[in-house]
This record gives structure tokens, C-alpha cells and sequence, in this order.
């Protein structure tokens, strides 16, 4: 059986990405790379947020295809870059990195000095996602 974050599932945790150029690194980060193992983003666990179920919705891939086909040259690039974070994240050794960080980070942040210095408080964030319920 898999650990979920959220016994109740009620909620998804959505996860932060930031671009390698503005990014201030700390531990809890997963730096994905390009091809060239060069850094070109990193998935921000500790700034994971709730989300209620109810207000989940897939992006389509299909908006992504649109961003390279573009005629912007910064939107064909952000359209690249999408496509290669979701193929980076979907390697069956990232994901189950993320997974096992996130529940590591999840389960132990008030009780982790240096957890509590970075992460923020989910169980909190839970309680106020609750409060913008749509049912």
C-alpha cells in the first residue's frame, strides 16, 4: 500500500518549480537537468501546498505542444522547457524520490529542526484549504 501525504485525500500536494536562474537552492530541492546535465529547474518540496481534490485539473500536454509551436521565441523555449521537466519528473527514480522526500518532509517538519527552518506548515495549510472548499 502506498503512503499517501494526506490520510484523508482529501487533498492533492502541488509542488513548486522554479527556473536554475532565479532559484535560491536549499536540501529540500530536486534539480532537474537537461540532457547536458546542465540545472534548468528544481521542484521546491518544501513549498509544497494542499489543494482540495475537488479543484484539480489536468494541464494538457497538449497546451504545451501549442507553447513550441509557437511563433514567440519565449514561449517555443518555456514550451521546451515544460515538456523536459514533466519527462525528467515521470523517470520512475525521480518520481519515487519526490514521493518518498515529500512524505519524509510531510511527516517530519515540526519535528525536524532543520525541516522547520524551510518547510512550511502543511498540516496548517491544510486546515485553510478547507476554509476555500467548493463543493
Amino acid at each position: 500500500m502506498e503512503k499517501k501525504l494526506n490520510e484523508s485525500n482529501e487533498f492533492i500536494y502541488v509542488l513548486d518549480q522554479n527556473g536554475c536562474k532565479k532559484l535560491k537552492r536549499n536540501f529540500t530541492d530536486i534539480i532537474i537537468r537537461n540532457n547536458n546535465n546542465q540545472p534548468v529547474a528544481a521542484v521546491k518540496l518544501n513549498d509544497m501546498v494542499p489543494i482540495p481534490n475537488n479543484l484539480i485539473g489536468l494541464i494538457a500536454v497538449a497546451n504545451i505542444k501549442e507553447l513550441q509551436l509557437s511563433s514567440e521565441s519565449k514561449d517555443r523555449k518555456y514550451g521546451s522547457l515544460l515538456e523536459l521537466e514533466l519527462e525528467y519528473i515521470n523517470r520512475p527514480a525521480v518520481a519515487t524520490k519526490i514521493k518518498e522526500k515529500a512524505l519524509d518532509y510531510y511527516s517530519n517538519y515540526k519535528i525536524n529542526e532543520k525541516y522547520k527552518r524551510v518547510c512550511l506548515d502543511f498540516k496548517l495549510l491544510e486546515q485553510k484549504a478547507n476554509d476555500y472548499k467548493i463543493n
